[in-house]
């Protein structure tokens, strides 16, 4: 963050002339979105401590094998997260407890970003879809063919609530409703 903003420069604005105010909004969103990636880093980092498990499967001790990094697609963009990882001995597979907190483990896209990706699918087709997120969010979240394997993984689920009759639109899984 302190490298984006090192590179920010914003010539003083006069009382005549055009502003850019496009470029001046897409930069200013472009900081709140590394301010936010910092922010949420630092929290989900700070929230994954060493600790002493047990395998869910076979309640075999978890070894610990250290902080390790991960790339998490998110609405604010990429980011680098290192969370801790464990190993299985008996099960001989490796567990991050962070990405199953988050919602990451599969595709390492967090639930926010996939559902924006599957409501946008539901409404245009996927390499539009995906053309629209990229203009949207100001960077490409996934591929066309990521767009696709999404939405025929979800499917659209709303619910009314609110005394308004705000419909709120959500994408689950096919396999929890079946």
């Amino acid at each position: 963050m302190k490298e984006f903003l090192g590179q920010l420069h914003l010539e003083p604005l006069g009382p005549e002339g055009l502003i850019d105010s496009g470029a001046e909004e897409e930069l200013f969103r472009r900081a709140g979105q590394e301010a936010a990636k910092e922010v949420l880093g630092a929290r989900w980092e700070g929230a994954d401590k060493v600790r002493e498990l047990q395998c869910e499967h076979c309640a075999a001790r978890l070894k610990p094998l250290g902080a390790k990094q991960k790339k998490l697609r998110t609405l604010c963009g990429v980011m680098a997260v290192k969370r801790q990882v464990y190993y299985c001995g008996g099960c001989q597979r490796t567990v991050a407890l962070l990405d199953q907190r988050l919602g990451v483990e599969e595709s390492g896209i967090t639930p926010g970003l996939m559902r924006m990706i599957c409501r946008s699918a539901l409404e245009l087709a996927y390499e539009q879809s995906q053309k629209l997120l990229n203009d949207t969010l100001g960077f490409s979240p996934c591929s066309a063919r990521e767009v696709e394997r999404i939405a025929k993984k979800t499917r659209r689920s709303a619910r009314t609530f609110g005394a308004n009759g705000t419909t709120w639109w959500r994408c689950r899984e096919i396999e929890e409703e079946q």
